[in-house]
């Protein structure tokens, strides 16, 4: 499965029922990253794992390997900047949009899907593969 057609299964998703552990690793095999926002956390499902506070727009890095975190408490600190070289970037956004109450940007090559709450728009999840990063 590609992901197109992934973004196209999970499209209609409702809140706290996005990708259920089947897919998760039906993600994992195809090295698809699925990425939403549920409860305030960006959710990481798939080819990656993991999730961050996604509170105040939370720019998430990622190169071949995963989801590249800083291990200093220092935004600043020179060791994790070299670890973002080549690295790409998926920002969680709060409201920037009439449609969602959250959205990403990224520069990787994704396909959207729909995450419901009820019948309203809630996140408009992304899909991609970890081939199309960096």
């Amino acid at each position: 499965m590609d992901a197109i057609e992934f973004a196209v299964v999970l499209h209609g998703c409702q809140i706290g029922d996005e990708v259920s552990k089947e897919m998760e690793l039906i993600a994992k095999e195809n090295n698809l990253v699925v990425v939403f926002v549920s409860d305030d956390l960006m959710e990481f499902r798939g080819a990656i794992d993991d999730e961050l506070d996604a509170y105040e727009c939370t720019i998430a890095y990622i190169d071949r390997r995963g989801l590249i975190i800083n291990k200093c408490d220092c935004d600043d600190c020179p060791y994790h900047a070299t670890e973002l070289i080549g690295a790409s970037a998926v920002q969680a956004l709060w409201c920037a949009t009439d449609e969602y109450s959250w959205t990403f940007e990224t520069s990787i090559t994704h396909f959207v899907f729909d995450v419901m709450d009820g019948d309203k728009k809630y996140c408009q999840g992304i899909v991609f593969s970890l081939a199309y990063v960096g």
